[in-house]
């Protein structure tokens, strides 16, 4: 029987679930879905890239496989258009993968969200707005860079140059 360290990486809220993390001694992560009416449903950890897994009492599966190549497809497309501003290439993808897990069922949103943040530095739209008020704050256009360094002609614009809809947006 394998000895679980009860550490809680995350606890997540969502539509009457809870998730949650832990790590074996080895440091392996399992994942803990904990329903609405209170049952525990353990399952693989969402990383291992050949295990589908039971989600919900509903059987809904997840296939980690099939999410992270959406996400890499999303990805190799946003890449390109970007004009090298990774800033820029992140918070459209992280739009992107917004928009795709709004088409996924509401129990999967969670560890969509969690693979892309782990493995595609997905931002949610709350920590985007914020990571654009520091770089305002310290001078910074909205794209990361000093206003008159912009390759986006930041500075040849007045003061309000960067509208977050445009961030999210392709050109």
């Amino acid at each position: 029987m394998s000895k679980m360290k009860n550490i809680m990486t995350s606890m997540s809220h969502g539509t009457g679930f809870l998730l949650f993390h832990k790590k074996t001694e080895k440091g392996n992560r399992f994942s803990f879905i904990q329903g609405p009416d209170g049952q525990e449903i353990k399952m693989k950890s969402c990383f291992d890239t050949d295990k589908d897994f039971q989600m919900s009492s509903d059987e809904v599966t997840f296939n980690a496989d099939s999410v992270r190549s959406k996400l890499e497809l999303l990805s190799e497309e946003l890449m390109h258009r970007c004009g090298l501003v990774y800033e820029l290439y992140q918070r459209r993808l992280s739009a992107a993968i917004d928009n795709f897990v709004s088409t996924l069922p509401t129990e999967q949103h969670l560890l969509v969200l969690e693979l892309a943040r782990e493995e595609f530095d997905y931002l949610s739209a709350e920590e985007i707005a914020e990571e654009i008020r520091r770089d305002a704050e310290r001078g910074y256009c909205c794209h990361g860079f000093d206003r008159n360094c912009c390759p986006l002609g930041c500075g040849d614009l007045d003061d309000d140059c960067c509208d977050a809809a445009d961030l999210m947006e392709e050109p």
